[in-house]
């Protein structure tokens, strides 16, 4: 291999691997290393432009079985959490996991006001299931609201990767699937749902295009020379 090729081979697997996909730019005063996303659809409050989210989770690496999960409400937008929902109540807080059975990671240190809920595989009507779950215990409806931010640890004996937080299997999110949802109260006193859509990363898209033409590129150095 040319010189040139390996030099684009490493910037196309650089760009590729640089980060987890779909992440936003964390907010000032994040720790080093946190790795975060922006909560900025709704099923009732209506959709954020990029950069303004109602909600930023952020997710920081604190071993290779333990990751921190702090979510932010956006107080310009965002009051309070609640727990909501009429029939099927809403999770104050849900996510989910790959590579690890339901039931198997461990949720430590919840900030008081909120504790891991006893259900999972529930399914919302607006965002789809999601496994774990996080619920704020004033109470339910939007007069029993918490203050954020939320922070708890989660822990998978047999390891966890912020890669490991993945979307469901639902196309509620702009026909894709969710990351992350929570139930919150906007300033301007209604409830609702928001949530993450997954979408790839330009560094993503420009690393696996590198990585085409330089197989392009390969295939033509090999190719015969045909002779008249």
């Amino acid at each position: 291999m040319s010189r040139f090729l390996k030099m684009c081979f490493g910037a196309a697997v650089a760009l590729v691997c640089a980060q987890p996909a779909w992440a936003d730019t964390c907010a000032a005063g994040d720790p080093a290393g946190d790795v975060c996303y922006d909560l900025n659809l709704s099923n009732a409050l209506g959709n954020q432009p990029a950069g303004t989210p109602y909600v930023q989770v952020a997710l920081q690496q604190i071993s290779g079985t333990e990751v921190q999960v702090t979510v932010t409400l956006n107080s310009t937008l965002i009051k309070d959490f609640v727990k909501t929902g009429s029939g099927e109540v809403h999770p104050t807080f849900a996510f989910n996991l790959n590579n690890t059975p339901t039931n198997n990671a461990s949720i430590t240190g919840i900030t008081p006001g909120f504790a891991e809920s006893g259900t999972f595989n529930f399914s919302t009507s607006d965002y789809g299931s999601f496994e774990y779950a996080i619920d704020a215990t004033g109470g339910t409806g939007g007069n029993h609201q918490t203050a954020g931010p939320l922070v708890f640890d989660v822990s998978v004996t047999g390891g966890l990767l912020i890669s490991n937080f993945v979307a469901n299997n639902s196309n509620l999110c702009m026909s894709k699937g969710c990351l992350f949802t929570a139930d919150v109260l906007g300033q301007n006193g209604g409830t609702g749902l928001v949530a993450r859509m997954p979408e790839a990363p330009t560094p993503l898209f420009f690393g696996a295009g590198l990585l085409g033409l330089m197989v392009l590129h390969r295939r033509r150095l090999l190719k015969p020379t045909r002779t008249r």
